[in-house]
């Protein structure tokens, strides 16, 4: 049964095929005009049609077949690890990438959605989670924050980023300016190497402003401020790179009840949008 289910799901996703299919078997199957039965070029047209459908029809079980492996892990309960090679070829469930400087929260984050207890080993490459939200199976991607080729390479396979901001690298409440400014050289970074590629896409992404129960801390001058730098310049230029398919969020990783709202805010964008 389990097996049936999986190949339903992956004939269903194959959307281009399944349509020209429908449409074959529409044409074969319609009424034909007694006139047009008649003409010799009828029944060459009728068989060709016959042939074009039987192979498309093998090439949609033949891609069913070779998705059972990431059909598979639509079934786990949550954390399978994957690697680079992995993620890329993943075809039914969608990615999100997680970028930003290191220690911003973004393992913590994913942990967080997987109700994992977080540890302190930092990421050192590219490795992506299985995580069902709402009964929805996604991969969220996590690398380090300074290495910029994985970077550029992950970018180019999502289908929603989150780029996780935040106003110090330590747990002191008061806000760093060269924190905010490391945060924006990455960004220009990242748009120089994405003004670059020649097909680029919208990807709806997410700018989370992490941390918020240490930079309230801070004086109410210096949080406008760095508030203000990342809810106009920054959100701005993260539009202008992936599209106007997006949010920003004040968000803890830290177990609150206004974060649990706003995970659950983060949670719905995500879903709706894959």
């Amino acid at each position: 049964m389990v097996f049936f289910n999986h190949l339903y799901v992956a004939i269903n996703a194959q959307k281009k095929i399944k349509w020209l299919v429908a449409i074959f078997i529409g044409a074969i199957s319609c009424p034909h005009p007694s006139w047009l039965k008649e003409l010799t070029i009828y029944n060459n047209l009728l068989n060709t049609a016959y042939i074009i459908l039987f192979i498309l029809l093998c090439i949609l079980l033949i891609n069913a077949f070779k998705e059972r492996e990431e059909l598979n892990l639509l079934e786990v309960s949550s954390n399978t690890l994957l690697n680079f090679e992995k993620i890329k070829k993943l075809k039914l469930i969608k990615r999100v990438a997680l970028i930003g400087l290191s220690s911003t929260g973004k393992t913590t984050f994913i942990n967080k959605l997987g109700h994992r207890h977080p540890t302190n080993a930092r990421t050192q490459e590219i490795s992506g989670k299985i995580i069902k939200l709402k009964g929805k199976a996604l991969c969220f991607i996590d690398i380090s924050g300074e290495k910029l080729v994985q970077l550029f390479q992950v970018i180019e396979y999502a289908d929603i980023i989150i780029f996780i901001v935040d106003h110090s690298d330590s747990n002191s409440g008061k806000i760093k300016r060269s924190r905010i400014d490391e945060t924006k050289k990455l960004l220009n970074t990242l748009k120089d190497h994405w003004d670059s590629l020649e097909n680029k896409k919208s990807i709806p992404s997410i700018v989370l402003i992490n941390k918020k129960d240490l930079w309230k801390k801070a004086k109410s001058n210096d949080q406008c401020q760095f508030l203000q730098e990342y809810k106009t310049t920054l959100y701005n230029t993260v539009q202008e790179l992936f599209g106007h398919t997006s949010k920003i969020y004040e968000y803890s990783n830290k177990e609150e009840s206004n974060a649990i709202v706003e995970l659950d805010e983060i949670i719905d964008f995500i879903i709706k949008n894959t």
